[in-house]
């Protein structure tokens, strides 16, 4: 999936939740219903790898510092790869 431009969190998190193919939030999302249902997804559809595009996203946004961007990714890729192992 490509990352979304300009990168927010919230951004990356519905961007997730499309590629999934599930049907948006209705109304104002709120960063923890959008992660929850991520990650929810994440499990019901037994992903085992994300393959995220256009990185420099991150690395060029003024809308998120870098470490928050990073923590999001790796939270994300920590929950993929206990799926892997379950």
């Amino acid at each position: 999936m490509e990352l979304p431009n300009p990168f927010t969190v919230l951004e990356f998190y519905q961007t997730i939740i499309k590629a999934l193919g599930a049907p948006s939030i209705i109304g104002v999302p709120r960063i923890g219903d959008v992660k929850r249902r991520v990650f929810t997804l994440l499990k019901l559809q037994k992903v085992e790898m994300l393959i995220l595009d256009e990185m420099s996203y991150i690395k060029n946004t003024k809308y998120v510092n870098s470490s928050d961007s990073m923590e999001a990714l790796k939270h994300v890729s920590n929950e993929v790869a206990y799926q892997s192992y379950v």
